[in-house]
């Protein structure tokens, strides 16, 4: 009856994987919204919260904190921001 006819999203093999097939749903073969939440939700348990959607950024709240910003990097952006603010950065990191 349905020859021919993909019926689920295929799971990518570990190559695919590795070359970040993942990373974008839009390769999925069926783009509604049980496979984009099933991918999103799968994409989570294993902390991928971070995904693309063709140009589009998906980005899921972990509920965490995460490792994303140095005590440096936050202190270079207080600096530069306060620097800014009293007309004395050009904006541009240094």
């Amino acid at each position: 009856k349905f020859k021919g006819v993909e019926l689920a999203n295929a799971l990518l093999s570990d190559e695919e994987k590795a070359e970040g097939r993942d990373n974008d749903l839009i390769t999925l073969p069926h783009l509604h919204e049980p496979a984009l939440l099933h991918a999103v939700s799968e994409r989570f348990v294993v902390g991928k919260i971070y995904t693309w959607t063709g140009p589009i950024l998906i980005a899921v709240n972990p509920f965490k904190r995460l490792p994303l910003y140095t005590t440096e990097i936050l202190e270079s952006y207080r600096r530069e921001g306060l620097l800014l603010s009293q007309g004395l950065g050009d904006g541009k990191s240094s």
